[in-house]
């Protein structure tokens, strides 16, 4: 008995029947191409079924070796879907492309066709790691809104012009080796241009921050103030940081700089962070209102609402590698030129930074005290 018919071989012959070749014709044709490879042919009578699609017969549109293509209708409804579940798992499982594909109920596909089909409608989806954001609770959540709600009305004149101080903590990791630096500057690098293979070559790779976390000698920490537009405060804080210390920081560097920068006055309006270890303890509440300063804490978990966290801190660090001289700093040189750097921050960037504010707390009332899409 002959084999079946090929697809080669149905391509071959409704191509010859369409170029006007007889039944009898194509038969031939096909016999001899068989009988190089020492096949047997079908009969006459069974290839003019096939001729006439009583056998053999084909789908409406020609599918093989194509990919199949989803509608824009399907990528969004499998869109919809892959957002449903990902709130039903509440964290606790992975979502999958084919957990995506079977809720929306559309044709079985490789996952590589799903992610395509996303790309293709401007929704670049893949596997992605968790991001590791602070996880608010719903009265944490609750906390921001009536915070952003109250505030966001504010127009950005009023961070700039009325509000005397805002004010933030930061820790500086200092290279005091040439190791150190080196470790810090590998932790700065984003991708490499290689293939998946390269991945193992030791260029190519990059020390995990907590396995392979390295002490880089010294740290500087600073408390920094923004005040006009601009920075005015950079006080570097002592190791231990406590309500003594907050105490001793409004007493002296922050009354002396809100005095230098808007005048003696009788209350002094700052925003500073939700620091319950300082800002926030007796000592430091005692030191406010002796000094007559009101004090508008951020809510906890909310480094989008200070510029100095979702803006200049990360500036200032740029800057500080740009300007990294050649050979390794003391821990005096660091502070220096750290100090410097934040000062001559351009006004037109802070003052950008800070005028965000009112817009960024419409946005948190918006996500319901959530994170933000800006961060």
């Amino acid at each position: 008995m002959a084999p079946h018919l090929t697809a080669e071989e149905l391509d071959l012959v409704f191509g010859l029947e369409r170029k006007g070749m007889k039944a009898v014709d194509i038969h031939n044709a096909l016999s001899h191409k068989r009988a190089r490879r020492g096949m047997a042919s079908p009969t006459l009578h069974r290839f003019r079924k096939a001729l006439r699609g009583l056998t053999y017969r084909r789908s409406r549109k020609e599918t093989r070796g194509r990919k199949l293509k989803f509608t824009r209708r399907a990528v969004l409804k499998m869109n919809s879907k892959r957002k449903s579940l990902i709130k039903k798992a509440k964290k606790e499982r992975e979502v999958r492309w084919e957990d995506v594909r079977k809720a929306s109920r559309v044709p079985k596909a490789h996952r590589s066709t799903l992610k395509r089909s996303f790309n293709r409608e401007g929704i670049p989806v893949k596997a992605r790691p968790p991001r590791l954001k602070p996880a608010r609770s719903a009265k944490q959540a609750k906390a921001r809104v009536e915070y952003c709600t109250k505030w966001g009305r504010k127009p950005p004149s009023y961070f700039l012009d009325t509000v005397d101080l805002i004010i933030d903590n930061k820790q500086f990791d200092i290279p005091t080796t040439e190791r150190a630096r080196q470790y810090m500057a590998s932790q700065r690098v984003r991708f490499h241009l290689r293939t998946p293979s390269e991945g193992v070559q030791p260029e190519m790779t990059k020390p995990g921050r907590k396995k392979n976390r390295m002490n880089t000698g010294s740290v500087a920490k600073v408390c920094a103030g923004i005040s006009g537009g601009r920075i005015v405060m950079w006080e570097y804080l002592s190791n231990k940081w406590t309500g003594a210390a907050a105490a001793s920081l409004y007493r002296g560097a922050i009354m002396k700089i809100l005095k230098k920068a808007q005048g003696v006055k009788a209350k002094y309006l700052i925003f500073e962070d939700n620091d319950p270890t300082g800002y926030k303890s007796n000592k430091g509440k005692d030191a406010k209102a002796e000094l007559g300063i009101e004090a508008v804490p951020m809510p906890v978990f909310s480094p989008d609402l200070n510029p100095l966290d979702y803006s200049l801190w990360e500036e200032v660090s740029r800057r500080m590698v740009a300007s990294t001289p050649k050979d390794v700093e003391t821990v005096v040189a660091y502070k220096k030129r750290l100090r410097i750097t934040a000062l001559r921050l351009p006004r037109s960037l802070v003052t950008k930074a800070v005028r965000s504010m009112p817009k960024r707390m419409r946005a948190v009332v918006a996500a319901k005290g959530h994170s933000i899409k800006a961060d």
